[in-house]
C-alpha cells in the first residue's frame, strides 16, 4: 500500500482486533457517520470476518466508498502458553508494521480514526505518531476502566500503558470516550485535558422497530442482554434471580432469557430456570448470536436486567444497554453512575434498585400486578423509545461533527 504525497485528504478507520460480530454495530455506525461528516471514501483496516459483519449493516452505496485493507494474523502452533505468547508477539509485529506503513504514507491533512487495538500496540502507535503530523482520534472503548480498577498483572500493565499513552504529548492527537459520564472524571483526575478529550453517546441504529407485535401480552419476559460475565457484569445474579421464581416459570407466567454470548465464568451458575439463547459452540467457547437472531430475540423482552457493579462500565460503553434502548426495552438495574445518567435523561424508563433483594421484590410485584397491561409500563416503553433519539446516528453524528469543528478536525 502506498499513497502519494500532496494528494487530497485521506480518512483512515482502523480496528486491528475485532473478529466476526464483535463491535460490528459500533464500527458500522462510525463508518456511516464519518462518511457523512467528511463526504469522502474511507480506508478501513481490519480483519476479514469483522468486515463481513460490518458490511451487513452498510448499504451498497456506503460500501462503494470504502477501501478495505485486510489484516491477516497467524494462529499459535500449539495451544500452550508459550506458543500463544509467541503468536501474540507475531501479531503485535503485524499491527506495528500496519501502523508504521499508514503513518509513513500519511500527510498533514490525513485523519486516522483508531477504533480498537491492543494496549501494547496502542502505546507503540503513540510513540510512532510523534514523528508524523497527521491528525488522530482514538476511541477509548474499555481499557480505561483499568486506570481505576486493576487487579491482575495484565490489568496493571494495561493501566501503566494507558498512563504512559496519555502522558506522551503528540501533536494533533485526540481521544473520544463513548458515554457522557467518563470525560468529566478523566479530566478532573488529570489524565487528559478538555481540548484533547471528546465524548459521544455510543451510537446504535436498529432497523427493526416492530416492538409491540412481538411481545407477549400475558407472559412476562425479562432478559440479560449481551455477554454473560461474572466479574464485569455480575451475570450470575441473573441465574440466582431466575431460580427464585422456579414456580412462576413452571406456571408460565414469566420467562428468564440470557441472549448473546456466555463466558466460561458462567458455567458454575447455569440452571434450568434460564433459557440460554447464545451463540456458543460449547460452554467454554464464547460466541455471539448472529445479529439478526439477537435482535429478534431481544424484541420479545419486556424488561432488560443489569446487575453491573458500580466500578464497571463507567469508562466503557455498554453495547447491551444501547441495544435495549434502541429496541424500546425498559430497564431494570442496580443504581450505577451510567444508569443514573440514563434515567436522568429519559425519566421513567424502568426501575432503578438499591440492592439485588430489591430487584427480587420488584419482579415478584411485576408478576402479581400484571404490569404489562398498565399505563405505567406503556409510558416506560414510550419514554425509552424517546431516549433512543440521543443514540441515533443523526444525533451522535451531529454531536461528533461539532466537536470536530471545535478542534479543527474538519
Amino acid at each position: 500500500m502506498s499513497f502519494s504525497k500532496g494528494q487530497k485528504r485521506k480518512i483512515f478507520f482502523i480496528d486491528q482486533t475485532s473478529e466476526q460480530d464483535h463491535h460490528m454495530v459500533f464500527n458500522a455506525s462510525m463508518i456511516k457517520m464519518l462518511q457523512n461528516i467528511y463526504n469522502e471514501s474511507i480506508d478501513y483496516f481490519g480483519i476479514e470476518s469483522n468486515k463481513i459483519s460490518v458490511f451487513e449493516l452498510l448499504s451498497a452505496k456506503q460500501i462503494k466508498k470504502i477501501v478495505f485493507h485486510e489484516l491477516i494474523y497467524t494462529e499459535p502452533v500449539k495451544n500452550t502458553t508459550v506458543f500463544k505468547l509467541i503468536n501474540y508477539l507475531k501479531k503485535e509485529k503485524k499491527r506495528y508494521l500496519s501502523f508504521n506503513n499508514i503513518l509513513k504514507n500519511s500527510n498533514t491533512n490525513d485523519i486516522i480514526f483508531l477504533s480498537i487495538t491492543t494496549f501494547t500496540s496502542f502505546l507503540l502507535f503513540k510513540f510512532l505518531k510523534l514523528k508524523y503530523s497527521c491528525k488522530v482520534v482514538a476511541f477509548l472503548h474499555g481499557d480505561i476502566d483499568f486506570l481505576y480498577n486493576s487487579n491482575s498483572v495484565f490489568e496493571k500493565l494495561n493501566k501503566l500503558a494507558h498512563q504512559l499513552i496519555f502522558k506522551i504529548q503528540a501533536d494533533n492527537f485526540h481521544y473520544c470516550v463513548l458515554n457522557k459520564i467518563a470525560r468529566k472524571l478523566l479530566i478532573k483526575d488529570g489524565y487528559l485535558n478538555a481540548e484533547e478529550l471528546m465524548h459521544i453517546n455510543h451510537p446504535v441504529e436498529v432497523v427493526n422497530k416492530d416492538f409491540e407485535n412481538q411481545r407477549s401480552k400475558n407472559k412476562l419476559y425479562v432478559g440479560h442482554i449481551g455477554s454473560l460475565e461474572f466479574k464485569r457484569k455480575h451475570s450470575h445474579l441473573f441465574y440466582k434471580l431466575a431460580s427464585h421464581f422456579d414456580k412462576q416459570i413452571k406456571l408460565n407466567t414469566i420467562s428468564f432469557n440470557a441472549i448473546g454470548l456466555s463466558t466460561p465464568s458462567m458455567i458454575p451458575y447455569k440452571n434450568e430456570c434460564v433459557d440460554d439463547l447464545v451463540g456458543n459452540e460449547s460452554p467454554a467457547q464464547p460466541k455471539y448470536l448472529d445479529r439478526t437472531t439477537f435482535e429478534n430475540e431481544l424484541l420479545k423482552l419486556h424488561f432488560a436486567i443489569f446487575f453491573y457493579p458500580t466500578n464497571e462500565y463507567v469508562f466503557r460503553a455498554s453495547g447491551a444497554v444501547t441495544d435495549a434502548i434502541a429496541l424500546g426495552i425498559p430497564i431494570i438495574a442496580l443504581k450505577h453512575p451510567y444508569f443514573n445518567y440514563l434515567f436522568s435523561q429519559g425519566d421513567d424508563i424502568g426501575y432503578l434498585c438499591d440492592t439485588y433483594e430489591d430487584v427480587l421484590i420488584l419482579i415478584d410485584t411485576l408478576i402479581k400486578t400484571n404490569v404489562l397491561q398498565s399505563d405505567k409500563y406503556k409510558q416506560q416503553v414510550s419514554n425509552i423509545i424517546k431516549l433512543h433519539s440521543i443514540f441515533t446516528l443523526d444525533y451522535v453524528g451531529a454531536d461528533l461533527k461539532q466537536q470536530f469543528l471545535d478542534r479543527k478536525l474538519i
